[in-house]
């Protein structure tokens, strides 16, 4: 896997409320190109709407804006070590996947898999992770 995409992004947060950041790092599939995961990680200092709360919109936003496969996805929702704004909290990742998810459609009904960084690290190196899931769901 190369990493492809390595950015914050802003995106309009829930309800449009106020301005959200998500940093978004891309790895393509260099074997089997189509092929992506796609790590969204919360920064301690987001000031808008969580990755929890708006997975939908942003899986939806980096799609489209980075022209990803959204059938040969791994999405893995990272929240670093949290100390501030009241909340505390060790590392976390979460594979998520959609029981809806299609080109240039809104992803629909998020599941959320608990994962070690282990998993992470092995889904970076082969493009799935350690029970070889890659495809969302579908």
């Amino acid at each position: 896997m190369a990493k492809t995409v390595n950015t914050d992004l802003v995106w309009a947060g829930q309800h449009n409320t106020q301005d959200a950041r998500v940093h978004v790092a891309v790895y393509d599939d260099v074997k089997f190109p189509g092929r992506s995961v796609v790590i969204l990680t919360e920064p301690n200092d987001n000031p808008g709407t969580s990755v929890t709360n708006g997975i939908e919109m942003i899986v939806q936003q980096v799609v489209q804006e980075y022209n990803l496969n959204p059938y040969n996805l791994t999405i893995i929702e990272h929240y670093p070590p949290r100390q501030g704004r009241g909340i505390f909290g060790n590392e976390t990742f979460d594979v998520v996947t959609f029981e809806d998810i299609g080109v240039g459609a809104m992803p629909r009904r998020p599941i959320w898999r608990r994962v070690s960084p282990a998993t992470v690290a092995d889904a970076i190196r082969t493009g799935a992770d350690k029970e070889g899931n890659n495809d969302n769901g579908n």
